[in-house]
């Protein structure tokens, strides 16, 4: 299942608005605590990230993150 559900992940890192536990709950028909126990093992193995803006948790694939950390540092450090 985690590996469905990281697929999923993996495969919507560009929605607007990213995606929320709720979205995995709906999609794989799962409760929210087994969503929560998925979503939490796989940030623990590094494969996602989990940013909290207000009451809500976005949802990003670690490599979609790390890949907006190195381009606000490229141009961050580019001279304009």
């Amino acid at each position: 299942m985690k590996g469905k559900i990281y697929n999923y992940i993996e495969g919507n890192w560009y929605r607007d608005p990213p995606l929320t536990s709720e979205d995995i709950q709906k999609e794989f028909r799962i409760s929210k605590a087994t969503a929560s126990e998925h979503l939490s093992d796989l940030e623990e193995i590094g494969l996602i990230i989990r940013i909290k803006v207000g009451k809500t948790k976005y949802i990003y694939p670690t490599e979609f993150y790390l890949l907006i950390l190195l381009f606000a540092q490229k141009y961050k450090d580019a001279s304009v």
